[in-house]
């Protein structure tokens, strides 16, 4: 083994280059936020060939002196902090004093840089560690720091680096999030001489969103805004519609800080729940502030992860504000007719309208509180079906039907509409505003599946099995919360896998937290007894056997399993595409619809309507030029 011997200073700077000095990328970071913490209002970037050959940040920040910008290049020197307690209550963005040193010691650098006061500005050029030249310049009051033939003495570095534009890329994104981080600033970014970004610094966050994301996914953005204790949390998340099959577009700041943290991820997802189709996340720009004791900044080299003191603090902040600013907006998704739509030829179509006798029409038409979908009939026992006493029906029979089943044959027309679940009608505080009803109006069926319906000036499309899937998620999870009635069946044994019979009491409490009466049935088997009522028309056998699955499944996350439970079974007892209603039915699923706490999204996250502005249908119509 070799003995033990100190470096030379040459080998000491470019080890710690390394830790700072990733790439071209973390040039730009470190030199920006030297910028913002030296109170500059405006910073100019300017980068060739992915930042490898040449990189240059001129800031109007307060500038150093001549002895300072000298000391700036030595390793651990810094304006930042003096004692090591200070490392604790950090409120700047750069603190170690090595971004300098490290820069120099893989570059040919040169710095300018003036104090407001000073007559002229210090000159220092410097390459590989070494400076090389120190003069006087003229300049306006502020920093400029050009880097060129960035790790040209460090090959190895140089040669794992990616292509110019993919570093290009890297930067791009770097860029866009600091000028999310400080709208109050003006940033400009030109890459190959092309102007990229130029933002006014008017402190106009969702201004500098529509620059950096586009102005129409900025026009889906909603405002966040929530103080919890010490926390506070501010910025912009996106409706559900602008998610993504990634978390690139989410943007997290913990006081001015860009960072990532799984926590806040996890929490902002959670919010949404049932808003977003699986596999996809949120956009969101959000801004935490804390206490700096709580947060430690130091567990990356880049600071670009941090700790918390108190995770749960974070997520319960996160978690109730989005759900929070998702309650207040509106949440329906806008659709636009393209040039290809408004050219095409439509042809006529025929809807189940009020006053037109649909006893001829072809269909199995049916009020939407008697709508039920039976899945493997023929394992149902004969005396738990319900049976189909008609194919085809019109409103009167709707009616009849409605009268029947509330027991009261002068009911008025609103009472006809109200959805009536488990065959009771809903309590009366239930029921939908007398505003809301007449701002509604059904006007027929297009393709058996979807709901046109004119609310005030707009088209709305509702998907009716996304719509029925919604409303019975909701009650099913309310229902849960208190004891609801089994609906006993015909004994049937489930026989467990192979492996799973040592968990057979669990899986029995598990289906019993569900209302399915199940015991255990000798070794390996369960014998199912009694399911809740509100599925009595649709259970099978495999029914249950998929709950056993989301059990065995959920591991230990078994509030999730019971989640994944109840969505399927709303999925499985709401009612299908091609299956035509009549108005009333209609009426009372979008009434219903309207009345759950999310009435956006199936639990899946699939909408549930989207509209059609009466500005889109002017423009189209050539109305509105």
């Amino acid at each position: 083994m070799a003995g033990i011997i100190i470096l030379d200073p040459e080998t000491v700077n470019q080890i710690a280059a390394g830790e700072v000095i990733e790439r071209p990328a973390s040039v730009i970071k470190e030199l920006v936020e030297n910028s913002i913490d030296a109170s500059a209002e405006k910073i100019d970037i300017e980068v060739k060939e992915g930042g490898l050959s040449f990189i240059r940040i001129v800031d109007n920040g307060t500038g150093m002196s001549r002895q300072d910008t000298l000391l700036a290049l030595e390793r651990h020197a810094t304006s930042k902090i003096k004692r090591a307690e200070d490392l604790q209550r950090i409120q700047t963005l750069g603190f170690r004093g090595e971004a300098l040193s490290s820069i120099a010691a893989v570059s040919r650098m040169r710095l300018r840089t003036r104090l407001e006061g000073e007559l002229s500005a210090t000159e220092i050029k410097v390459v590989g560690g070494e400076v090389s030249g120190l003069s006087e310049k003229g300049c306006p009051v502020g920093t400029e720091v050009q880097v060129e033939d960035l790790f040209f003495n460090t090959p190895a570095r140089r040669k794992f680096l990616k292509k110019p534009s993919l570093e290009t890329g890297r930067i791009t994104d770097l860029v866009n999030r600091m000028a999310l981080s400080y709208p109050t600033i003006s940033f400009s970014l030109a890459i190959d001489g092309r102007q990229v970004l130029k933002t006014r610094g008017s402190g106009d966050l969702l201004e500098i969103i529509a620059q950096v994301y586009g102005r129409e996914k900025a026009r889906q953005f909603i405002p966040v805004d929530f103080t919890q204790n010490s926390l506070k949390i501010n910025g912009y998340t996106g409706k559900p519609s602008l998610c993504r099959s990634n978390r690139g577009q989410q943007t997290f700041f913990i006081n001015n800080r860009y960072i990532k943290s799984i926590v806040i991820s996890r929490a902002l997802e959670e919010a949404y729940g049932t808003l977003l189709l699986k596999n996809f996340y949120p956009s969101a720009v959000l801004f935490i502030t804390v206490e700096p004791d709580k947060v430690d900044v130091n567990v990356h080299p880049g600071k670009a992860e941090v700790r918390f003191a108190d995770e749960k603090e974070i997520h319960s902040l996160i978690f109730e504000s989005i759900k929070d600013s998702l309650k207040k907006h509106t949440l329906i998704p806008e659709v636009s007719l393209s040039k290809k739509t408004k050219e095409k030829n439509y042809k006529q179509v025929s809807f189940f309208l009020e006053g037109v006798n649909t006893t001829n029409q072809e269909s199995s038409c049916k009020p939407y509180h008697k709508v039920s979908m039976i899945e493997d009939m023929d394992k149902i026992p004969s005396e738990k079906r319900i049976t189909n006493t008609a194919n085809t029906c019109n409103h009167e029979s709707a009616h009849e039907q409605i009268r029947s089943q509330n027991h009261d044959s002068s009911v008025t027309r609103d009472e006809k509409a109200v959805l009536l679940f488990e065959g009771r009608k809903v309590d009366n505080h239930e029921i939908i505003g007398e505003q809301l009803i007449q701002e509604i109006k059904v006007l027929g069926q297009f393709l058996g599946t979807y709901i046109l319906v004119q609310r005030e000036q707009d088209l709305l499309l509702v998907d009716q099995h996304a719509a029925h899937e919604r409303i019975l998620y909701e009650k099913l999870k309310g229902q849960f919360q208190r004891e609801i009635r089994v609906q006993e069946v015909i004994p049937r044994v489930l026989e467990l896998e192979a492996g799973t019979e040592t968990m057979s009491e669990e899986i029995r409490d598990f289906c019993r937290e569900l209302n399915f009466e199940v015991d255990i049935f000798g070794s390996g088997s369960l014998v199912l007894r009694g399911v809740p009522n509100f599925i009595k028309d649709i259970y099978s056998l495999s029914f249950v056997e998929d709950l056993i699955s989301s059990f065995l499944s959920g591991g230990n996350n078994q509030e999730k399993a019971k989640e994944e439970s109840i969505i399927m079974m709303a999925c499985k007892a709401a009612c299908k595409a091609n299956m035509k209603m009549t108005i009333e039915g209609m009426k009372a699923l979008v009434e219903d619809l309207f009345k759950t706490e999310l009435p956006y999204t199936c639990p899946h996250g699939r909408p549930t309507m989207i509209v059609l502005t009466q500005d889109e249908l002017e423009k189209n119509f050539k109305r509105r030029l």
